[in-house]
């Protein structure tokens, strides 16, 4: 069964899940988000929710993709209502090298939550090129991953989705604003480079991937900047960012 939750407007849908069965317990799994408008070729961030309603606890198999830096089963597709835009996966062709897998324990009254940036996914940068200044449309995000479940750690691993698949839909306003775009970007970087140490941060390393996630030219002089950063992780974001970018340009 499928729930959606909408916002003051009738257009909008904010959060969506469907109900699943998983030796007989009840989980539901969706998507959410916390904002109603975005900013073209802004960040826009969606969380990932599992919700266990039984009293024994369940496991989730959950596994990171290192050569596309992000979380691997998922799936996003968007669409402008009104435009043709092909809104493509900026990573559709790098291979599949794996990454590390684990477990996460789902209890009653403790969902497990994963916030994703849809950029990773899909090439919302392409939205500034379509819309016209202050123009506001309305996106559709088709948001999909696997639940790979279990109610032991030993069997997670083992297990297969067997048809359940969290896939929903949302909608929400996107609005271009070049000025506000920039000031993002601008934002984000003197983030990063305020405290330029060797020493792994996970909050430069959230900056550092929303910032390179966004592939927009006004991002490329601050990227070849942090690209020699002594975090080891914002010059891999960086220097990744840069070399997508030259082969792909701008506004394909």
């Amino acid at each position: 069964m499928k729930r959606q939750s909408n916002s003051t407007s009738s257009e909008l849908c904010l959060e969506a899940s469907s109900d699943f069965a998983v030796n007989n317990l009840k989980v539901t799994a969706g998507f959410r988000t916390h904002d109603a408008e975005v900013l073209a070729g802004g960040p826009l961030k969606v969380e990932f929710f599992v919700e266990n309603d039984n009293a024994a606890p369940l496991y989730l198999s959950v596994r990171g993709d290192r050569a596309r830096l992000r979380q691997a089963n998922f799936s996003f597709a968007a669409a402008v209502e009104g435009k043709e835009v092909n809104l493509d996966d900026p990573a559709a062709k790098t291979m599949d090298l794996g990454g590390l897998g684990t477990a996460a324990k789902i209890e009653t009254g403790a969902p497990y939550r994963r916030m994703l940036l849809v950029n990773e996914f899909v090439r919302l940068e392409k939205l500034v090129a379509a819309l016209t200044s202050g123009e506001v449309v309305m996106l559709r995000l088709r948001c999909q991953s696997p639940l790979q479940l279990a109610g032991s750690i030993e069997q997670v691993f083992k297990s297969r989705a067997e048809g359940r698949v969290a896939d929903v839909a949302l909608t929400i306003h996107v609005r271009r604003d070049d000025a506000a775009l920039e000031a993002l970007i601008a934002r984000l970087a003197a983030e990063i480079d305020a405290n330029r140490t060797g020493a792994v941060s996970a909050e430069r390393e959230l900056a550092i991937a929303e910032l390179g996630a966004l592939r927009h030219p006004a991002a490329v002089p601050y990227l070849q900047n942090l690209s020699n950063h002594p975090d080891p992780v914002v010059q891999i974001y960086a220097q990744r960012t840069l070399a997508i970018m030259k082969p792909v340009g701008w506004g394909e």
